[in-house]
């Protein structure tokens, strides 16, 4: 029990516990903007239902992974170029490697679009809109 309580196990927990922050709120935005979208009378259902279902699929995905972390530990690629790279990979490390590219590629997708266009009819520059699929969608359609 003494070696769980160190001072990197705790920093590593709060940093945890500010990622799940970061995150809830992500939620809380995509579902506030999404509840919009119905009508004004089941907004409030809406955005209730949203936020317990969000949650709750938080939680179960949370442990669906570590069941899969700790079952999936061996690795199942072993790198042993001397003085270059050692070590194995295993079903962690592919998760952190894709989840990774992942969170990049939507950062730049979601980034990366023209801000002004010229409007062909008055020859003016325009902001551009957002897109039907914004970048709070594209984040859980992917």
């Amino acid at each position: 029990m003494a070696d769980i309580l160190t001072i990197e196990n705790l920093g590593n927990l709060l940093m945890l516990c500010f990622l799940q922050a970061v995150l809830g709120f992500d939620n809380l935005l995509y579902i506030s903007i999404e509840s919009q979208r119905a009508p004004v009378a089941s907004q409030k259902a809406v955005r209730f239902w949203g936020i317990i279902i969000a949650m709750a699929l938080r939680v179960v995905l949370l442990f669906v992974m570590i069941r899969l972390i700790d079952a999936l530990a061996e690795p199942f690629f072993i790198m042993n170029w001397d003085g270059v790279l050692t070590g194995g990979v295993n079903f962690a490390t592919c998760v952190f490697l894709l989840g990774g590219i992942f969170i990049m590629y939507t950062a730049v997708k979601g980034t990366a679009r023209p801000r002004w266009f010229v409007d062909e009819s008055t020859s003016m520059l325009k902001p551009c809109r957002w897109p039907k699929m914004g970048a709070a969608r594209w984040h859980v359609r992917i």
